[in-house]
């Protein structure tokens, strides 16, 4: 409904269920009567953080009703692909700041875009990793499918490399060493990521803890009847950090796609750019098939001996050439890695 008055602003805010109940009397009692023009009330509402800015344009815009998701109330829009907006919520209920990820109204009447986000599903709730975000709960409201996920708050390792320049290299390497164990335990539970990047590691602002996040293209091996298979060579990954194999079989990978795509990764990491950056898309992909990249020695003059070659072996070009899971990879990279803690979590799961 448009909002033409404050008595407008504040039916749509109670229709809505935003505020407390001692919040939304407050607004009625007091509040209503200092206030003569709805914009006015709003500003003072986001002032007083009782709503969020994007709840308020949303508000305006007549889609109060839509900041409810099942249990859910939307606070910030966080980010979006081509098949999802991802939004900063609350569980009503428990009063608990999750991620939900909610697939687009465009993306509905596509029937291998609901395929895939219900794939997403079936993998996160196979995984419970620190390394690894956590699902609480997939679901659907009025035709609106979601998945919540656990909110971390922090930055991604990509935006984090593109703000401050390559990493140093002890940091960088208990990054990818903390990866590998997650990728560690979704191998043990069958699900190959078959898109590990950069922009798929959020490192949370508390605890120097990288979480995986976004399993959109995961692959669960042990259920070949339940993938989809597009006509077609349709390029599952991400063409910066995509394996060999994976450009010509997106359905033939195991662990060790992952492996490299994280061995891309840590390239990244270290030298400030992905092994194949600038190339043409076909370009690329030849390469990681065919070309060694420029070697990482020249681009990182102060690697200690021997990291280059772990590097090498994780982005080998064929999977038997590489590291054989990511625990090993994990165990390679572990005496480069600036992270006791891990070291600690290591001999745990050794033992």
């Amino acid at each position: 409904m448009p909002i033409d008055t404050v008595d407008d602003l504040i039916d749509a805010v109670g229709e809505a269920h935003l505020l407390s109940r001692e919040q939304t009397d407050m607004l009625v009692m007091s509040l209503q009567a200092g206030f003569t023009e709805p914009a006015e009330l709003a500003e003072d509402l986001v002032r007083k953080r009782w709503l969020t800015l994007f709840q308020a344009k949303e508000i305006f815009l007549g889609r109060a009703r839509e900041l409810l998701l099942g249990a859910y109330v939307l606070l910030d829009r966080l980010g979006e692909g081509g098949m999802a907006v991802v939004y900063r919520a609350r569980h009503r209920a428990q009063e608990r700041i999750d991620a939900l990820k909610v697939i687009r109204p465009e993306c509905l009447h596509d029937p291998r875009a609901l395929h895939c986000f219900r794939q997403e599903a079936e993998a996160v709730a196979r995984l419970s990793h620190p390394n690894i975000v956590t699902l609480y709960e997939a679901g659907e409201d009025n035709g609106r499918h979601f998945l919540a996920l656990e909110h971390v708050e922090g930055t991604d390792l990509e935006r984090l490399v593109r703000k401050g320049g390559p990493l140093a290299v002890g940091q960088a390497c208990a990054y990818a060493r903390q990866t590998a164990l997650g990728l560690q335990h979704a191998f043990e539970r069958g699900v190959v990521l078959r898109d590990v990047k950069p922009h798929n590691l959020l490192l949370a602002a508390a605890g120097d803890v990288v979480k995986i996040l976004d399993m959109g293209v995961a692959l669960l091996r042990d259920r070949p009847d339940r993938q989809e298979r597009p006509g077609g060579r349709p390029l599952m990954g991400t063409p910066d950090y995509v394996a060999p194999e994976q450009v010509r079989d997106p359905w033939a990978v195991d662990t060790r796609a992952d492996v490299y795509s994280l061995g891309c990764t840590l390239y990244f990491l270290l030298a400030g750019r992905a092994p194949f950056a600038g190339l043409p898309l076909e370009e690329k992909l030849r390469c990681h098939q065919q070309a060694e990249p420029p070697a990482l020695e020249g681009l990182r003059p102060d690697l200690p001996a021997g990291l280059a070659e772990v590097v090498r072996r994780m982005t080998a070009k064929r999977p038997e050439d590489r590291q054989a899971t990511p625990l090993e990879a994990a165990w390679s990279l572990e005496p480069f890695a600036d992270d006791s803690p891990q070291r600690t979590q290591r001999s745990a799961e050794d033992s």
